[in-house]
């Protein structure tokens, strides 16, 4: 019997819904509506159609025969495009008839690209609460019942005229109370509510006092941080001080009384350079370096279609200075080995065979030097300048015999070169790589080579 009478209820209340006559309470322009030009809608004649805003509460799915295209229907609104020149507007619901209206009537003439009105009543003369807030996932309770908020943080209420009360909350932030007017000449009001967040007193204890503090990536100076209030959650907190070392670390503040964070920075007396509102300093210093350097080499002899080729370890100095500038000098030692269809000096009657040769040189070169890679660790430099040469050559001039290895004992002849030297280098913190061009002032031709070196600190360092 029970269920006899509860679908009887809902067949019954089914057909009142249904049944519920529609009664159009205005018809007006909307001036101030652009949406007809700026999401325009042909007709079938190619040209731009007029809109129709129907309102009405609490009535889904109706229909409008004289449509041209889609309707669409959004919370109690129904965005009807009509051709110019429209003189009716039919509206039915589930196929049915529901009314027509002309817009004679009301002394109107639908024009292209106009905005129009229409306000249906029905008989329950429901209206709508239209809520939007923020956060989208806040909790709403209108008229003491809970409400569903869409994904959007959009929630609608249709509900008889009168006052209301309802209440957002959202966990992490302040409640926000109050009332509500539905009217009688107003379909729906729309209320917009952007919560506060719930913040707590944080205090913060820097030294030095006037030191930076950066939280989530914002700038606090020793004024703005008396009355420090922050969400709940964790925040990223950094302080800094010209010529003291960063202290960096994550807070969390909770709905609980917090004890004062300390941050007492180290003191840093090495240079700081500022880049925009951060500071940032590298590992490892380029400034003041020597290098150990192991090289090949191979020399293109002018006047003789032949090479040599020797190799050397040295020791050279890099001093950074004027910002990009730099300055390298240094001292190298090892052995050419000479082909023996090359003479090395035209001057001198040197052997013919296969001999090698000792060699000592000084270059001396100017450039420009700059830091690259994370904290500027490594290091380009090219730079230009002179070297000069001392080999020991073995000449023809036979001195003696060398009973052991049983051979002539030959004489040695110093030979110089100078010349201009350009060479670049990479170092990548510790371990650098480059190559070298040579061209002698002194007739002896040009030289290629390449470089491994070893590098190594000293003096007073500077970061960059």
């Amino acid at each position: 019997m029970k269920r006899i009478s509860l679908c009887l209820f809902m067949i019954c209340a089914f057909t009142a819904l249904y049944a519920q006559n529609l009664t159009v309470k205005s018809v007006n322009l909307r001036p101030q509506d652009a949406r007809a030009a700026s999401k325009p809608r042909n007709d079938a004649n190619g040209k731009k159609c007029a809109i129709i805003r129907v309102g009405v509460v609490g009535v889904n799915d109706l229909q409008f025969p004289d449509a041209v295209g889609d309707v669409e229907h959004t919370l109690s609104e129904y965005v009807v495009y009509v051709p110019e020149g429209q003189k009716v507007l039919h509206y039915n619901k589930a196929g049915k008839k529901l009314g027509v209206i002309n817009f004679d009537d009301y002394g109107l003439e639908i024009n292209s690209l106009a905005s129009y009105d229409v306000i249906f009543e029905s008989d329950n003369h429901l209206r709508s609460a239209i809520f939007t807030v923020q956060p989208k996932d806040a909790r709403l309770v209108f008229d003491g019942k809970n409400v569903s908020v869409n994904e959007n943080g959009i929630a609608m209420i249709n509900m008889p005229v009168g006052d209301y009360s309802y209440q957002v909350t959202a966990e992490g932030y302040e409640k926000q109370d109050g009332t509500v007017s539905l009217k009688e000449d107003e379909i729906s009001t729309v209320t917009n509510i952007t919560l506060q967040e719930v913040l707590y007193p944080v205090t913060i204890h820097v030294m030095p006092e006037d030191a930076t503090v950066f939280i989530d990536n914002i700038p606090y100076s020793k004024e703005n941080r008396q009355d420090l209030k922050l969400s709940g959650g964790k925040h990223s907190i950094r302080v800094t001080a010209k010529n003291y070392e960063d202290d960096e670390r994550i807070i969390e503040v909770k709905n609980t009384a917090l004890p004062p964070f300390y941050f007492a920075l180290k003191e840093n007396k090495q240079e700081v350079i500022k880049h925009k509102e951060e500071r940032t300093r590298t590992r490892t210093s380029v400034r003041g370096a020597a290098y150990y350097t192991l090289s090949g080499e191979l020399y293109d002899k002018m006047k003789y279609n032949g090479f040599d080729y020797g190799g050397k370890i040295g020791l050279h100095f890099l001093q950074p200075f004027a910002g990009i500038l730099a300055f390298k000098l240094g001292v190298e030692g090892g052995i050419m080995h000479l082909n023996k269809d090359v003479k090395f000096d035209l001057n001198k009657n040197l052997n013919d065979s296969t001999s090698s040769s000792g060699l000592v040189e000084v270059p001396v070169q100017f450039g420009v030097g700059l830091p690259f890679g994370m904290y500027n660790r490594h290091y380009f430099s090219i730079l230009a300048g002179g070297y000069y040469r001392w080999a020991w050559v073995r000449t023809n001039e036979i001195i003696g015999y060398d009973s052991e290895k049983n051979e002539d004992k030959f004489a040695h002849e110093p030979v110089h070169d100078y010349g201009l030297r350009v060479s670049a280098m990479v170092d990548f913190s510790f371990i650098g790589v480059g190559a070298e061009y040579s061209r002698s002032l002194n007739n002896r031709g040009q030289y290629f080579g390449v470089k491994i070196a070893y590098k190594m600190r000293f003096g007073n360092t500077a970061k960059y």
